[in-house]
Order: C-alpha cells, then sequence, then structure tokens
C-alpha cells in the first residue's frame, strides 16, 4: 500500500493517490469517506469505472461512509481523489478532522483512505503493509505524521501547521504559534518529573525521544507510542494543573499493557490505568492530597455515575465494557477501580505488582483473568481472599461501584 496526501490549506482540501497491490487485498469491498470525489481508478495501467455507493459502517452506528467494490486486477489498483475536511465527516464525535490555513488535522477515523476492513479484528490486525507515505503541505507548513509502525497499516494521523520547533532533552515540540514562551516553560520540568516518578513507582524504562505536536482546544489529545508522538491539546499549557494533559498522554508511550483483541474495546488496560497514574502523578507533582477533585482524566467519576443512573451506560461490569462499547468508563469508573485496589493494598505491594503485571505483558497481550492472576501471584497467600473478593466486585460484578456509589450519596 502507498499513500500521498497533498493538503491545501487555502482551499480546506487535500487530493490523495492510493496504490494497492493485489496481495494487499483482503476483501471484495473497501470503505471511503463518505464525501470524497473521485477522479479515477486505474488497474494494471488502465482506467477502471468504480461505483460508490454510500452505505452504514458496521463497526459505527451511525456513521455513513462510500462502500465501494473492487474492481478486478491482476497487480495493483490506484485510486486518485479529492476530500474537503470540514470537521463533520469523522466516525465519532470527538473527532474533528479539517484542513484550514491556521491547523490541519488528518486522523484514520476520518476514513480519507481505503478501509479493508469491516470489525475492530479486521481493523486491529489488518493484512496489508504500508510500504510508503507522504504528507505534501505548502512551504512554511510542517506535517507530524504518525504512522502505526507494528502493523504499518490502519492508523495514519498527521497534524500541519505553521509550526515552531523548539528541542529538549526529551525530544522536540511543535508549537502552534498561539502558544507563547510564556506558556512553554513549564513543560520540561513535567516531563522529567513524570518519566522519573512513573520509573521509581512502576518500572524503569529507556528513556527514548519523544515528539509532541501541539493541536487547538478541542480535537482531543493523543498518543502514538510505535512512533513515540503525542498530539497535545494546547490547553496543557494553560496552568500547571493542565499539564495532566500531557502527562496522560506520556504516560501512554510506556506504561501500558499489551491487551488482547478480546478486551481492547474495554480501555481498561490503557486507559484506566493511566487515568489512575496520571492522577497519582499529578497529586505529587501540585503537592496536594487532591487533584482536581480526583477527576480522573478531566472526566468525573461523578458525571460517569450520573450518566449510568440516567440510562447512558448500563450498569454492567468492567470485563463487559468492550462487549456493550462502554470503553468509555474506563477513564472513570475503571480508574476508580484501580485507586480502590490500590488502598486494599497499599502503594508498597500494589505499586510491586503493577510494576510486575506491566512488565509481563508489555509484550504479551493480557485479558481480565490475567490481570487479576497476576496480582494474586505477586502477592503473598495472606492477600489471597481479599483480592479474590475484590475482583469479584469491581472486575466482574458491580457491587464495588454500587458501594461507592451508597458511601457517597
Amino acid at each position: 500500500m502507498e499513500l500521498s496526501f497533498t493538503v491545501m490549506p487555502q482551499s480546506g482540501k487535500m487530493k490523495v493517490i492510493a496504490k494497492y497491490k493485489y496481495y494487499d487485498i483482503t476483501m471484495p469491498y473497501f470503505y471511503l469517506n463518505r464525501d470524497v470525489v473521485f477522479e479515477k481508478c486505474i488497474c494494471d495501467g488502465n482506467e477502471t469505472n468504480i461505483a460508490p455507493c454510500l452505505a452504514n459502517h458496521p463497526m459505527m452506528e451511525g456513521y455513513v461512509v462510500n462502500k465501494i467494490a473492487v474492481p478486478k486486477f491482476d497487480d495493483y489498483m490506484e485510486l486518485h481523489y479529492s476530500l474537503v475536511l470540514s470537521g463533520e465527516t469523522g466516525s465519532w464525535p470527538y473527532v474533528r478532522e479539517r484542513i484550514t490555513t491556521e491547523f490541519s488535522l488528518i486522523r484514520f477515523e476520518t476514513f480519507c483512505y481505503p478501509m479493508f476492513f469491516d470489525d475492530w479484528i479486521g481493523f486491529n490486525n489488518p493484512a496489508f503493509k504500508l510500504e510508503s507515505i507522504e504528507i505534501n503541505a505548502p512551504e512554511g507548513y510542517t506535517a507530524i505524521t504518525s504512522v502505526d509502525t507494528e502493523t504499518n497499516a490502519g492508523m495514519i494521523n498527521s497534524a500541519i501547521a505553521p509550526y515552531e520547533r523548539v528541542d529538549y532533552p526529551f525530544g522536540q515540540v511543535y508549537y502552534l504559534p498561539s502558544v507563547s514562551s510564556e506558556k512553554r516553560k513549564n513543560i520540561e520540568n513535567i516531563i522529567d518529573f513524570v518519566f522519573d516518578y512513573m520509573k521509581v513507582h512502576f518500572g524503569n524504562r529507556e528513556a527514548k525521544r519523544t515528539i509532541f505536536a501541539v493541536i487547538p482546544s478541542g480535537f482531543g489529545s493523543f498518543a502514538r507510542s510505535d512512533s513515540r508522538t503525542i498530539f497535545l491539546d494546547e490547553q496543557a499549557f494553560d496552568s500547571p494543573e493542565n499539564l495532566g494533559f500531557a502527562v496522560h498522554e506520556f504516560i501512554h508511550l510506556d506504561w501500558n499493557a499489551q491487551c488482547k483483541d478480546s478486551v481492547q474495546r474495554a480501555r481498561f488496560f490503557d486507559e484506566a490505568f493511566t487515568c489512575f497514574f496520571e492522577n497519582r502523578v499529578m497529586r505529587k507533582y501540585l503537592h496536594e492530597n487532591g487533584y482536581a477533585g480526583h477527576d480522573y482524566g478531566r472526566r468525573s467519576v461523578l458525571d460517569a455515575v450520573e450518566a449510568i443512573q440516567a440510562g447512558k451506560y448500563p450498569l454492567i461490569p468492567i470485563c463487559q465494557y468492550g462487549e456493550h462499547e462502554c470503553g468509555d468508563l474506563s477513564y472513570t469508573i475503571g480508574a476508580l477501580c484501580m485507586e480502590k485496589l490500590n488502598t486494599l493494598l497499599g502503594d508498597k505491594l500494589f505499586d510491586g505488582a503493577t510494576d510486575a503485571f506491566l512488565y509481563k505483558y508489555k509484550g504479551v497481550a493480557a485479558d481480565f483473568e490475567d490481570f487479576c492472576e497476576a496480582y494474586k501471584a505477586f502477592c503473598s497467600n495472606e492477600h489471597q481472599d481479599k483480592l479474590s473478593g475484590f475482583f469479584d466486585d469491581w472486575i466482574y460484578t458491580c457491587k464495588g461501584l454500587k458501594e461507592h456509589i451508597k458511601n457517597h450519596a
């Protein structure tokens, strides 16, 4: 697979050339953004007609895409098309990809290049490989691009802006013009702090160069560990407390366990852990017992409970978050579970067990049973019964959450 994007900030659109070899094709059809304008399709050197049709995407309720049958070819298929990104064609509400003179964002959720999968297992384990990608931007603009180097497919993200690059011992930060020099002064200190804190408490990691690309507020910070690239909301520079945005994404790079496909959608092994870690780091950094009122990842446990009570989310055990598409609750209820486990074991024992779990499952995929057994295996016999009870109450049933709600009513 070869991809070429030419971004045109003045017109708000981009031109794309996507080339696929015969061996890349794993399905008889593929998906593309519903607003693409096709210019031509070339198969084995000859122009070929294609027939796009709008369809509901099976992975994302309410998201309409172009569904296109793969034409017959023997060697390669090459698609030429253009796409206007206005911020309203992404598949999830928080994804607001757009192209403007000030800032442009391309994310894989936009379906701006052909997607040859229609379930989450296929998405997480794509069969095709990305042989080359280029992002062409006008003079004066820099494109910060993150590509999934583990599978080489599926996840391509790029921020394009008139960036100013500043080098630090930990890597580079590409600043938007709106982030003043005064706001930039604490970033080096917080990155040093979180790295030192995390390696002392939850496992030593090799210091690696990291790239930060600042993005405007409202786009949602996110990190790509495979390319060590963090797309960071500019709000992170507004106050010492907001540095939690940077802490959160930096932790994602080195202190998440790998999880099995069957539990990936639960988001527990990345967001529950990371929101809890962020809370501990920031409480220490700010010299406070509380950090934003225990507002995990700036998403309140109270708000999550109210959403459950209002019927927005079902009242289900954490182990079922994935199958019910309730992974957002891992930011809050999942992080609360980790806090309760920390309280149960105490810092020394909890930190040791967590370090051991993260080390073991850095390269081996885990599920909830592995998670529970790892903590029990690390702890002595005297803790087995209370750990079994805890996991039954918080992971496999809702008893622990119900008790928490009752005690904080």
